[in-house]
């Protein structure tokens, strides 16, 4: 199980930094005040988010140390 968990890990993290630059080329343009609004509305939910990613990301650790 350990092993498996980690290539997921390294191809998740892979293809999550990689969207940005993509994104770029692909002709996408990120407006830097429709995300300050997109923050400033929900960060309640964007703060959850970021609990919950942790905590999934905790969760998958221990499962990998086994």
């Amino acid at each position: 199980m350990k092993d498996i968990l980690a290539g997921y890990k390294t191809k998740t993290t892979g293809w999550i930094l990689a969207a940005i630059p993509i994104a770029g080329m692909m002709g996408y343009d990120i407006d830097p005040e429709a995300v300050q609004l997109f923050l400033e509305r929900f960060w309640g939910w964007v703060a959850a988010g970021f609990a919950g990613l942790g905590a999934l990301n905790h969760w998958f650790r221990n499962l990998a140390d086994k």
